[in-house]
């Protein structure tokens, strides 16, 4: 079929049961800022 598309959701989850923090607050903060700026380039959403 032409012009046929789809979108596909991707999760990523950073958590286990009993897990222990690995990255600090602040660490975590600018690695999600940074994910978000290549999604938003990507135009992932």
């Amino acid at each position: 079929m032409a012009n046929t598309y789809s979108k596909i959701n991707i999760q990523c989850i950073f958590a286990v049961k009993g897990r222990k923090y690995f990255l600090t607050k602040e660490i975590r903060t600018e690695l999600f800022r940074y994910m978000h700026g290549i999604l938003k380039n990507d135009n992932a959403f």
